[in-house]
């Protein structure tokens, strides 16, 4: 695993071979990460895996200000982040050569900022995104995805207990995510996963299911 600085941030990136870029975006957990990097070894998959931070998940995952259940605060930082994609893909460049292909992968509130980067982040290599027990109840987001199309593969997936969250707002998180799923075909090829347990079930096996579906797609 090489970690290095840039810009402020810390930066991990573990690679086996090939041209593909993924970016990961799961709170930037060293134990995760490596489990991630672990399976997707294992399975013989040639990519790049990177990802930064540290993150405050509500601060910087969020792409806009919004109140949630409790009074809990989403400061809207996302696009700061974005911003930072382009340099991270540069220095990447620089330490693994020109990739052919960029995906976008991210968990929970992660997952909805991977979703929104691959919007807003003007990439030509960039191929899809994964949004894995993604944030689809986050105020005002389907009506965000209806004006800002998704392009490219999509993959989604959900846990079949998540519904059940004593927490009202993430509790929509099974019907808003089969309305984002209803959007994104309008643009783009989509992949929907149901996935056993709640939402801190096999997390690393999720994240690497959603690349391997990407990648073989």
């Amino acid at each position: 695993m090489n970690e290095f600085s840039l810009n402020g941030y810390s930066c991990r990136a573990e690679s086996f071979g090939g041209d593909t870029l993924v970016l990961l975006f799961s709170g930037f957990d060293r134990q995760l990460f490596g489990d991630v990097s672990g399976i997707l070894e294992s399975a013989g998959k040639r990519l790049t895996l990177a990802e930064f931070g540290e993150v405050d998940w509500d601060r910087d995952y969020s792409p806009w200000q919004a109140e949630g259940t409790a009074g809990r605060k989403f400061a809207g930082g996302a696009d700061r982040l974005v911003s930072f994609l382009p340099e991270f893909t540069r220095e990447l460049t620089r330490l693994y050569g020109e990739f052919s292909g960029v995906y976008l992968c991210g968990y929970s509130l992660g997952g909805l900022f991977a979703l929104y980067a691959s919007v807003m982040w003007e990439e030509q290599r960039l191929l899809g995104a994964a949004s894995c027990s993604g944030s689809m109840w986050y105020p005002g987001w389907t009506q965000f995805l209806k004006e800002h199309p998704l392009r490219g593969r999509i993959y989604l997936s959900l846990g079949g207990k998540e519904k059940n969250s004593p927490d009202p707002l993430m509790a929509s998180v099974e019907v808003k995510t089969a309305e984002v799923r209803r959007i994104a075909e309008r643009t783009s090829t989509v992949i929907f996963r149901n996935e056993p347990g709640g939402h801190f079930s096999r997390v690393p096996q999720r994240i690497a299911r959603a690349v391997t579906e990407l990648l073989d797609g």
